[in-house]
């Protein structure tokens, strides 16, 4: 099970595994410019949203199927 499988299983992983760094930046420059935007910028919005969560419509409950992690390939 690899160290991003943990972590969406809700289990103890290594954050500082490779590539979770450059992970966690990316996610929070992607969440600074959403958080930057405003309610009228919505196509802007959604191309932001698609970047953080790109499959989104096939994300799972770990919780509840710990089997199946979304985008966690």
């Amino acid at each position: 099970m690899t160290e991003r499988e943990k972590m969406f299983c809700g289990k103890v992983y290594d954050p500082f595994s490779e590539g979770m760094p450059e992970e966690r930046t990316r996610t929070h420059v992607l969440c600074k410019a959403y958080n930057d935007t405003t309610e009228t910028d919505k196509e802007k919005r959604e191309e932001i949203l698609k970047e953080l969560r790109p499959c989104q419509d096939d994300c799972v409950n770990p919780s509840t199927t710990p089997d199946k992690i979304c985008c966690g390939a």
